[in-house]
């Protein structure tokens, strides 16, 4: 008797306490995931969207709260909206039963937001590429892990000819277009305006050689880009590949430079063909 009374007083005091939190609530009983208790910002979310109940207790099933203060993450989508919630779990007794008390922290416009600015910190604006710093930062971190990839440096012709003959507008759309054109290699590759002129790709399961193929299919298609048929001008791109290993010992500055050393081994012998 004594001891149910402990129980209901806490209850009591809990009951008390959960209604003036701003963090949603719940208290569910462990064995079936019954809803014992909700506090109002959690019925205030319910009320608002009428999936989210459903999408929260199929994800927090998922997450064994072995004992008090576990904590985790949660994303999953609902009413067409992402959520990232951090989630605190206490076990404990209610109402004589076993039972799960989640905190819940709606952290979905915060993450959105740093999202954004991490777009913006590693995006080009004018390519919608990755920039330099995302591509030095991803660079770094696969050679770190000793992965195999391919590095590509490319470099556009003439780019300051069309800028000042053509004007500068010219000039960002040759950039854009090449860009659009170094997207055809294929998924999970890393591609890169460094800045001006200068782009680079990291690039997951492929050889040298056949990175170097699909650079020249690329350069070729940017060369006959149908923007240019009535044209007073040519596009082209010289580049240089750099095959890594997980044996490489190179860091990230020499595999840029030997790339850099092939795209102008590959700008003199088409500049040679030019002429002849």
């Amino acid at each position: 008797m004594e001891h149910m009374q402990i129980i209901e007083q806490f209850n009591t005091l809990i009951n008390n306490i959960i209604n003036r939190v701003t963090l949603q609530i719940l208290i569910m009983e462990r064995d079936t995931g019954a809803m014992l208790k909700t506090n109002e910002a959690a019925m205030a979310k319910m009320l608002d969207d009428f999936e989210y109940m459903g999408k929260l207790t199929e994800a927090l099933s998922h997450h064994d709260v072995s004992k008090s203060g576990a904590q985790f993450e949660l994303n999953f989508e609902s009413n067409g909206q992402e959520l990232t919630l951090l989630v605190m779990g206490h076990a404990l007794p209610w109402e004589d039963k076993d039972a799960l008390l989640y905190t819940i922290d709606d952290v979905s416009e915060a993450t959105k937001e740093i999202k954004e600015l991490e777009n913006f910190a590693y995006h080009d604006s004018l390519t919608n590429l990755h920039n330099r710093t995302y591509g030095m930062r991803i660079l770094n971190k696969w050679l770190d892990e000793k992965r195999e990839f391919v590095l590509l440096f490319a470099d556009l012709d003439r780019l300051k000819y069309i800028n000042d003959v053509f004007g500068h507008e010219e000039g960002d759309k040759y950039i854009i277009s090449a860009g659009n054109h170094l997207r055809a290699f294929p998924k999970g590759a890393i591609i890169c305006r460094l800045g001006g002129d200068e782009y680079m790709a990291l690039i997951p399961n492929m050889t040298e050689d056949e990175a170097t193929q699909k650079a020249a299919a690329i350069a070729t298609a940017l060369e006959t880009d149908k923007y240019l048929a009535d044209k007073e001008f040519t596009y082209g791109m010289s580049y240089g590949c750099v095959g890594v290993t997980k044996t490489n010992t190179s860091p990230a500055k020499t595999i840029l430079s030997t790339a850099d050393e092939k795209m102008y081994v590959h700008k003199r012998a088409r500049k040679a063909e030019r002429r002849d």
